[in-house]
């Protein structure tokens, strides 16, 4: 019976693991996400959105803002 060389097992996912933080590290590098605005001065307390994509942003103190 064969046994499981477990050192050989931990080593290659070592590498494998090491070897995909590279490439998604240079994917990110490579591609920055730079069409993403987060603004958090929302001047409201939801943001609803439409299936049409639209948004609305409901103001505090509106009867549909929830307590």
């Amino acid at each position: 019976m064969a046994e499981i060389q477990w050192f050989r097992i931990a080593i290659a996912t070592v590498i494998g693991l090491t070897i995909l933080a590279a490439v998604t590290f240079w994917q990110a590098q490579q591609n920055p996400i730079n069409d993403v605005n987060i603004d958090l001065r929302v001047p409201g307390c939801i943001v609803t959105f439409s299936p049409d994509g639209s948004s609305e942003v409901i103001p505090f103190g509106d009867a549909r803002c929830p307590k």
